[in-house]
């Protein structure tokens, strides 16, 4: 088990459990709550887009409140202790490591991010973190910091 970084890059698998009952969720929101104080995040400004898109998918798959997807964008976009950083200036980089490791594009606008701020990429993507699992990229996911490895405590951080 791991320990949540200091200051990382987060995605959209990370940020939208700030609004969506899922695994993680309590840990996730104390931890963004802690951002400005002794938490550094930083995001392309993809994640807004991408978090709406996830929004839009729980109305029209689960009858999600209209109401409530939008109060949750405005409550995403209203985060001052992200630091948000221009998509655009991440893409030639982001469209090398989608190529090398073939990921989407998306994907690789946070990989970029991380690797240009020498921080780790936190995601809840286990997908993503598999197919990076032997590159030169740091990604640390949801599962790794808050599952007990085989023989390990939870909350014990000693092997």
């Amino acid at each position: 088990m791991t320990a949540l970084p200091a200051a990382c890059v987060v995605d959209a698998s990370v940020a939208i459990k700030l609004f969506l009952i899922e695994d993680y969720m309590a840990e996730v929101q104390a931890y963004f709550l802690r951002a400005g104080d002794d938490v550094e995040l930083h995001a392309p400004d993809l994640l807004p887009i991408e978090c709406s898109n996830i929004l839009w998918k729980q109305v029209q798959r689960t009858g999600y409140a209209p109401a409530q997807a939008q109060r949750d964008l405005a409550d995403l976009l209203s985060l001052n202790e992200v630091h948000w950083v221009s998509t655009g200036t991440l893409l030639p980089q982001a469209l090398e490591i989608a190529m090398l490791h073939a990921i989407t594009s998306y994907d690789a606008c946070y990989v970029a991010l991380a690797d240009r701020l020498q921080m780790p990429l936190l995601t809840a993507d286990n997908r993503l973190a598999n197919k990076l699992v032997s590159s030169r990229h740091h990604i640390l996911t949801l599962d790794a910091i808050f599952t007990p490895a085989v023989g390990e405590k939870s909350g014990d951080q000693t092997r």
